[in-house]
């Protein structure tokens, strides 16, 4: 055994860490990854925008409570669309964005200055506690989703987030080929390296656009979670759907 491994008993793992708690049970919790595949056109940035919202001041999303945290969202989306979405939500300092922050597609340098500056933040200024990316695709360096070497020396490094306690959200889209729709683009690693392995749908019940449905898997929590939701008429909140009898 190298010198430098040293193994631990039972009783010695991660004494003072903290258990992870839900964020927004089914989807977002403190020290986990949380992959998010989205069809197209659902409304994945509506459901970010809306969750946000509700991460500003805790209360209750779709039935299901929401805990109070900060947010930093790196958006390929631009400054004055995220300004006008404000115009309707509010949010407060403790919700933040970082807007189309490299000129191309990130570079090796640039996806580990990201983990660098947020850990620095986290460990300072406890700031961020939730790091969101939409999409994840336009933030990966590369042949990152596609290469499971490559794959695995960009995800590792976000470790070091989640250790803080940081929970972070990959918002990320399937391939366009109709019999994978709910499986995310690129290598399957991506799947099995996440701890909650989320889908946002549209749950076609015959009477509503609105409607979608979140299904989850968790490793940490041991369970998932399947539950359907409806876009409010004003777009501000989403409302539990119960399930068909």
């Amino acid at each position: 055994m190298l010198a430098s491994i040293r193994a631990l008993s039972a009783d010695q793992l991660a004494p003072d860490a903290e258990p992870p708690t839900w964020l927004w049970p089914g989807l977002l919790a403190t020290g986990s990854v949380t992959l998010l595949v989205g069809e197209w056109k659902a409304g994945k940035t509506t459901l970010l925008s809306v969750l946000l919202a509700k991460l500003a001041t805790g209360g209750e999303l779709a039935g299901r409570p929401v805990r109070k945290a900060s947010v930093l969202v790196l958006s390929e989306e631009s400054q004055l669309i995220w300004r006008e979405r404000n115009a309707r939500f509010h949010y407060p300092p403790s919700i933040r964005f970082l807007c189309q922050p490299f000129p191309g597609q990130a570079t090796m340098d640039e996806w580990r200055e990201v983990i660098d500056v947020t850990d620095t933040t986290i460990e300072k200024k406890g700031f961020p506690e939730v790091l969101v990316f939409d999409p994840l695709m336009m933030f990966f360096p590369g042949d990152g989703e596609t290469y499971t070497k490559h794959l695995v020396n960009l995800l590792i490094p976000l470790r070091r987030l989640t250790q803080r306690g940081c929970a972070i959200l990959m918002l990320h889209h399937p391939p366009k080929n109709p019999g994978r729709k709910l499986f995310g683009r690129g290598n399957a690693g991506l799947h099995a390296f996440v701890d909650i392995d989320a889908k946002f749908f549209h749950d076609r019940d015959g009477r509503s656009d609105r409607v979608r449905r979140i299904e989850s898997k968790s490793r940490i929590f041991g369970s998932g979670a399947s539950f359907r939701l409806a876009l409010a008429e004003n777009g501000l909140d989403y409302e539990a759907v119960p399930e068909e009898p």
